[in-house]
C-alpha cells in the first residue's frame, strides 16, 4: 500500500524525499516478486512442499523429481510429517507386542525371511504387530521386494499394480518401484486372466467400473514407511502389486506367476503379503479365532487352508468376520511357498486394535509371520518340479546350485552344520583334540546335511571346500582361521571325500590348527561367524589365463627349485588387491613361502577354481550386545523348555550343559 500514498501527503508529514525515494523501490521491488510469486504458483497449483524436500529428506540419499506417484493414505492411515513419522515408528519398533521368544526354525540363525504377512491398518493400531516382522529385515540387503496386497472396496479379475512411475513418494522420501519386474511380471502372467499382472492410468476408462488407479486403497502402500525404516529397500526397487479379487484361484495363478518372475530375473527376493485377521468380534472371540487362524496357516497346507477359510466363513456372524480381509495374499503366500519347496513359519506376534489404540467390545486382529525356505524339502520340491531331475546316481550338485531355493537350502544346511561343530569343538577342545569323530557323531544339524545331500549323486558331491571363521573387531571384520581342500582325494583323512563328510573336519581344523592363529578360544564365540565356500573342480591355467575372482593355487614342478612348495587363494581374496601381480605375489610370498616373483619363472604350475559362498549374517547370530554399548542380560531357551540367564562377559567355564538336540549351549546366540 505504501507506493499509493501520494508524495505530496509524504512532504505534508515532513519526510523528506531522501527518505520517502529509496523505501519506494524497495517496495515496488517486494511487489514485483509478490505478483511473479502469484503467477508461478497459478500456473504450477499451490502443492505444498514435500516435507522430504524441505528437510532433506530423502531414502537411499535420493528423490526422483516428478516422476512419482503421490502417497494416497499419508495423514489418515500414517503420519503426513516426516519428523512425526519418523517418531511413530520409533514407538512400534519398541512395543512389547512381539513374542519374547518365538520359536523360529533353525535356519533363522543364517538367514533373514524371505517372505512376512504383516497387518495392514492405521499405523498406530497394527504399527507394533507389523515391526515385529519388519524388524528381522534391519539392514538387509535384497535384490527385490514385492509387495502383495489388495483392494478392499473394488472386485474385478487380474492383478493391478498401483504405480508404474519411477518412485512412490511418501513422507520419508521416494522408494523406487521395480518397473523391471512389473514389466516381466506382467507378460509371464499373461496366460492367467484370473490373476493377469497390469497398470491402469488415472485417465483410462476400466473395464470393471472404478478404476482402481484412482482407488485410495491403502493395504499396499502402509508398508512403504517399514520398509524405509529398516533400511530395506532393494536395489532394484519395490513392486507393489494389488489382488482385484482374493480368492484361491487368483491366489494360485499369482504365485505361479512369482515364481517364474524369480526364474527369469534372479536375485535375492523378499515378499509381503498384507492382511489383517478378524474384524469386528469382542476381544476374547477375536484372540482365539485368530490363534486357531494363525496356527492353521503356519501348519496347514494350502489346500487345506482353503478349506479351513471356507468353513469359518460360513460360521462367521451378519456383522463380523472370522476370515482375515487378506485371505488372497495369505493363500498366495501358501502357494508360493509350495512352489519353492515349502517355507517354515513362525508367528511372531498376535494382537488387535483392542490391544494397541482401540476399545474391546469390536476389535480388528493383526498377526505376524515369518516364513523362511524348508531345508531339504526345497531340494526335493527342486526334483519333482524337474529344475533338477535326478539320473541313476542322483541329482547333479550344479542344478542345485542353479536354482535360488536350492543353493539356500543348501547354504542353510552346510552353515547350521559348520556352526555347530565349531561350537562342539571350542566348548571341548579337550575331546576335540582326542576324539573328533565321536564330536562329529554328536553334530545333529550334520544329520540334515547328509539327509539334503542324500539327493545328490556322490561323485558330483565331492567338491573342495573351504571354512572361514569371522571375528567382530569394533566396526570390521577379522579372520579368525580359515582352512580347506582344494580338490578331494586325501583331504582330512577322512575316509569319505564327499561334502558332509569333509566340511566338520575343515570346521574343527579351522577352529585349532590355522598355524596363523592361536585355538578359538571359548570367550571368543559370541564375536564369531562362519562363512562356507564349496569350489568348483579346479583346472589347469596359465599365468596369462588367470583372471580376477578365480580362485588359484599354485604348485612347482621338479625342474624348479622351488619344488614342493605350494599355496592357495580362494576367489573373495581379490578384494583385498588393486591389481593381478600383486595378487599373484602375496599368494607367493605369504602362503606358498616363494619369492614374489616365483610365479613368473619356469617350473610355476597353476590350476584355477570358482567359490559357491555361503556367510552367515553377523547381524543375526551374533548377540545384539555386540552391537550396542553397556551390558545387557539375555534369556537362552533350551529345548524343551528350560531357561537359563547369562551375562555378559561370557563365562570361560565351558558349556553349562548338551541341549536335548545335541547342541552345545554357550551363550544366546544359539537358542536350539
Amino acid at each position: 500500500l505504501l507506493p499509493c500514498i501520494p508524495l505530496s501527503v509524504w512532504c505534508r508529514m515532513g519526510v523528506s524525499l531522501a527518505v520517502v525515494l529509496p523505501l519506494l523501490v524497495v517496495c515496488l521491488t517486494a511487489t514485483s516478486s509478490t505478483a511473479e510469486l502469484v503467477s508461478q504458483r497459478t500456473l504450477k497449483g499451490t502443492q505444498r512442499q514435500h516435507p522430504a524436500e524441505a528437510q532433506g529428506l530423502v531414502p537411499n540419499g535420493r528423490t526422483t523429481g516428478g516422476d512419482y506417484c503421490a502417497p494416497k493414505v499419508a495423514g489418515a492411515f500414517y503420519d503426513a510429517d516426516a519428523d512425526s513419522l519418523r517418531y511413530t515408528l520409533d514407538q512400534c519398533f519398541s512395543s512389547p507386542f512381539c513374542e519374547e521368544d518365538p520359536r523360529l526354525p533353525p535356519q533363522a540363525r543364517h538367514q533373514a525371511p524371505v517372505a512376512v504377512l504383516v497387518p495392514h491398518a492405521g499405523i498406530k493400531y497394527s504399527g507394533p504387530v507389523a515391526a515385529c516382522s519388519y524388524r528381522l529385515l534391519k539392514g538387509v540387503q535384497f535384490d527385490r521386494v514385492v509387495v502383495v496386497a489388495f483392494f478392499h472396496q473394488l472386485s474385478f479379475p487380474g492383478v493391478f499394480s498401483p504405480c508404474e512411475r519411477s518412485s512412490y513418494r511418501t513422507p520419508l522420501g521416494d522408494v523406487p518401484m521395480d518397473l523391471e519386474a512389473l514389466h516381466v511380471l506382467s507378460k509371464v502372467s499373461a496366460g492367467s486372466p484370473a490373476a493377469t499382472v497390469t497398470s491402469v492410468h488415472p485417465s483410462d476408462v476400466h473395464p470393471h467400473g472404478s478404476n482402481p488407479a484412482t482407488s485410495s486403497e491403502h493395504s499396499a502402500e502402509v508398508q512403504l514407511p517399514f520398509l524405509q525404516y529398516v533400511k530395506a529397500i532393494p536395489r532394484h526397487g519395490v513392486l507393489m502389486l494389488l489382488m482385484g479379487r482374493t480368492d484361491d484361484a487368483t491366489a494360485s495363478s499369482l504365485a505361479d506367476s512369482l515364481r517364474l518372475l524369480q526364474q527369469a530375473l534372479p536375485g535375492r527376493y523378499l515378499f509381503v503379503f498384507s492382511s489383517d485377521l478378524s474384524h469386528f468380534n469382542p476381544y476374547n472371540v477375536a484372540m482365539s479365532n485368530d490363534q486357531e487362524t494363525l496356527d492353521n496357516m503356519v501348519q496347514m497346507s494350502s489346500d487345506d487352508f482353503v478349506g479351513y477359510l471356507g468353513q469359518k466363513e460360513a460360521a462367521q456372524p451378519k456383522d463380523s468376520t472370522f476370515v482375515p480381509c487378506g485371505e488372497g495374499p495369505i493363500l498366495t503366500a501358501l502357494h508360493l511357498g509350495d512352489l519353492m519347496g515349502g517355507w517354515d513359519k513362525a508367528i511372531l506376534s498376535l494382537a488387535n486394535s483392542g490391544d494397541t489404540a482401540g476399545d474391546r467390545k469390536s476389535v480388528v486382529g493383526y498377526g505376524a509371520v515369518a516364513m523362511w525356505p524348508r531345508i531339504g524339502l526345497t531340494i526335493q520340491g527342486l526334483i519333482e518340479g524337474g529344475k533338477a531331475p535326478p539320473n541313476t546316481k542322483g541329482v547333479d550338485l550344479d542344478a542345485i546350485l542353479a536354482d535360488v531355493s536350492g543353493r539356500n537350502a543348501l547354504g542353510q544346511a552346510m552353515l547350521m552344520a559348520a556352526r555347530a561343530q565349531v561350537m562342539m569343538c571350542v566348548a571341548f577342545s579337550d575331546a576335540c583334540l582326542r576324539d573328533e569323530d565321536e564330536l562329529i557323531h554328536e553334530n545333529r544339524p550334520l544329520r540334515r546335511l547328509e539327509s539334503v545331500m542324500g539327493h545328490v549323486s556322490e561323485e558330483s558331491r565331492k567338491r573342495g571346500l573351504f571354512v572361514t571363521l569371522w571375528k567382530k573387531d569394533d566396526n570390521n571384520r577379522k579372520l579368525r582361521g580359515c582352512v580347506g581342500c582344494i580338490e578331494p582325494g586325501h583331504c582330512f583323512n577322512s575316509p569319505q571325500q564327499t561334502i558332509e563328510a569333509l566340511l566338520p573336519r575343515a570346521s574343527i581344523e579351522a577352529c585349532r590348527s590355522d598355524d596363523r592363529f592361536q585355538p578359538v578360544a571359548k570367550e571368543e564365540l559370541p564375536l564369531i561367524w562362519v562363512e562356507v565356500s564349496l569350489l568348483t573342480r579346479p583346472e589347469p591355467c596359465t599365468a596369462d589365463s588367470i583372471q580376477p575372482g578365480s580362485g588359484v593355487f599354485i604348485t612347482f614342478d621338479n625342474t624348479s627349485k622351488y619344488h614342493g612348495h605350494d599355496g592357495v587363494f580362494l576367489p573373495s581374496v581379490w578384494d583385498n588387491f588393486a591389481s593381478k601381480d600383486d595378487f599373484m605375489a602375496d599368494l607367493c610370498i605369504e602362503k606358498a613361502k616363494v619369492p614374489s616373483d616365483a610365479w613368473k619363472k619356469p617350473g610355476a604350475l597353476f590350476r584355477c577354481f570358482k567359490a559357491s559362498v555361503f556367510e552367515e549374517d553377523p547381524q543375526l547370530v551374533l548377540p545384539p550386545s555386540v552391537f550396542r554399548q553397556g551390558p545387557s542380560t539375555h534369556k537362552v531357551i533350551l529345548p524343551p523348555h528350560e531357561e537359563i540367564a547369562t551375562k555378559p562377559p561370557y563365562p570361560d567355564t565351558g558349556p553349562e550343559r548338551l541341549s536335548s538336540t545335541g547342541l552345545i549351549v554357550l551363550s544366546p546366540i544359539f537358542p536350539s
